[in-house]
């Protein structure tokens, strides 16, 4: 469950996801790896100020102006 902007440095709360950008990126799992009924889609939340300035990018863990 989302519960704060994915900006580290950012303390906004999930509230509204139609406030900021809701990013969805397929997991990868080893071949037979993933567990049973599992959808394997990763979600994030950017907050309207951090999505005004940053985007997030698959197979990276930072955040990019």
């Amino acid at each position: 469950m989302l519960s704060k902007c994915a900006n580290a440095e950012c303390l906004t709360s999930f509230g509204d996801y139609r406030r900021g950008r809701l990013f969805r990126f397929h997991q990868s799992h080893p071949k037979g790896g993933a567990p049973a009924n599992s959808h394997s889609v990763t979600h994030f939340w950017l907050c309207s100020v951090c999505s005004d300035i940053y985007t997030l990018e698959t197979g990276r863990a930072e955040l990019y102006s």
